[in-house]
């Protein structure tokens, strides 16, 4: 009832707390055999994008009887890599898989498990608990279910958002056992159900990490000034205290260079003025005029 599998532009059915789900079981008493003392049916209230097995995951209802079952809701979002719990987004690959496909972990193992039989004996391993149309294995494969296991543990991790609806079933009233079941009408040949939500409580578990990025510099700057004695402002002076003597000295060095190279182009303008000079008066003593540029 009510199940999205292969739909996944349809939304999930809202309905107010007050709402009452009423089913009458008919369990077509006619078809067990005299001889099956355990009559009655397998419940399973599950997210409407998973389909699991009400014999694993279901509750044992007995024939003959008027069932109370109040629904509670339980939500884990974990964190995917690098984080360790390391889940996988199932319902993403299950809106790209048009609505197919498993939601959960253990389903995540169960249909890797009927592709390796598949791909291994080219039919479906008789104990695989997963919704297929493939041709069951006449026999049993010994081996099979250790070994698919270690092949399958490492592919499917958990998920990162995991529903799971937990019920807690009274029994109201019994109107017979499995003998006082004469007509199929009766209601001793039946199971009703009453499924109530007035109670429906939420928990909500969510995994944060540790650490964000501000918080990683109070961590390091912390646990530096618990054992060198410093802070990370401490840090920050010293670093900018040796970049500005870095840059005067840097600064220093270029002025002196330069200063260099003017004095060397003033000595040799003087020089050649006074060469020229000499020339010109027809006085040309070479050692005379290098001992006035020297004074």
């Amino acid at each position: 009832m009510y199940s999205l599998y292969g739909m996944p532009d349809k939304s999930p059915e809202r309905v107010p707390v007050s709402t009452k789900i009423y089913l009458r079981l008919n369990l077509e008493v006619s078809e067990y055999h005299p001889s099956h003392m355990s009559r009655g049916i397998q419940l399973s209230i599950h997210s409407p994008r998973h389909v699991p097995s009400p014999i694993n995951e279901g509750v044992f209802l007995n024939m003959g009887t008027v069932n109370r079952i109040n629904v509670r809701l339980s939500e884990k979002n974990l964190l995917p890599q690098p984080y360790k719990s390391n889940c996988a987004d199932y319902e993403r690959t299950w809106y790209q898989n048009g609505g197919t496909g498993p939601v959960t972990q253990k389903m995540c193992k169960e249909k890797c498990k009927l592709d390796k039989s598949i791909q291994m004996y080219r039919c479906a391993e008789r104990r695989i608990d997963y919704p297929h149309n493939e041709t069951i294995c006449q026999d049993s494969i010994p081996t099979f279910a250790k070994t698919a296991r270690l092949l399958c543990e490492e592919s499917c991790s958990s998920p990162c958002y995991i529903k799971q609806y937990e019920v807690q079933v009274q029994e109201a009233s019994s109107e017979g056992n499995r003998r006082s079941c004469s007509k199929s009408s009766d209601l001793t040949c039946a199971t009703v159900v009453h499924i109530i939500f007035e109670n429906f409580e939420i928990t909500r578990f969510t995994y944060h990490p540790l650490f964000e990025p501000i918080g990683v510099l109070s961590f390091i700057g912390g646990y530096v000034g618990l054992w060198l004695g410093i802070s990370l402002l401490t840090v920050y002076d010293f670093i900018e205290k040796w970049i500005f003597r870095l840059l005067a000295w840097c600064k220093k060095k270029l002025t002196k260079k330069r200063k260099r190279v003017a004095a060397s182009t003033t000595f040799s303008y003087k020089e050649n003025e006074i060469r020229i000079n000499t020339i010109e008066t027809g006085h040309y003593t070479p050692a005379y005029v290098q001992n006035i540029v020297h004074e």
